[in-house]
């Protein structure tokens, strides 16, 4: 189940890159990212990733951001930050604390397997970000959308190549 919350995190960085960018926040892009510990005892589940991006506008902090994934309307796994980001114009790399919580319920498994026969159309994402930028903060919301909706070709093509290689041999 841990390479499962991986691909879900990598969905989460996967969408922070798309082409629906909130323009609150600006334009970044991130360089390169790897997951740098995960602790699978206790819940909520927690995966710690270093995340190098550039942050071409200016700076911010994201005080709060959930991200959830799941199949039709019924979410399965919640992505949480687990304490406020610090981003600064220009290059930076960071610690992204992430606690993951899974539901256990019928649509678990069905969204596994979604993501293993690579049918973005049917995982849907939603979520919402609080950025606090100088003495003013806004709530971004994420719509529903589908993967499919919600990353450019490229980046989906990544996405599946990452699952195929992290949970093709995962029961």
């Amino acid at each position: 189940m841990i390479r499962t919350l991986i691909i879900a995190l990598t969905l989460m960085l996967s969408s922070c890159a798309s082409t629906r960018q909130a323009d609150d926040i600006g334009e970044m892009d991130i360089t390169n990212f790897e997951v740098v510990d995960v602790v699978s005892e206790g819940l909520p589940q927690q995966l710690a990733l270093k995340v190098e991006f550039r942050n071409k506008s200016k700076r911010f902090t994201v005080r709060e951001a959930r991200l959830r994934v799941g199949i039709g309307a019924r979410r399965s796994v919640a992505l949480t930050l687990a304490e406020p980001l610090h981003i600064k114009r220009g290059e930076n790399e960071v610690l992204l604390p992430i606690d993951i919580t899974i539901a256990h319920n019928s649509r678990t498994a069905a969204l596994k397997k979604a993501l293993k026969e690579h049918r973005g159309a049917l995982i849907t994402l939603d979520g919402e970000v609080k950025v606090r930028r100088g003495v003013g903060s806004k709530k971004i919301t994420i719509n529903p959308a589908s993967l499919r909706e919600m990353l450019a070709e490229r980046l989906l093509e990544e996405l599946w190549k990452a699952i195929d290689e992290n949970i093709k041999d995962e029961k």
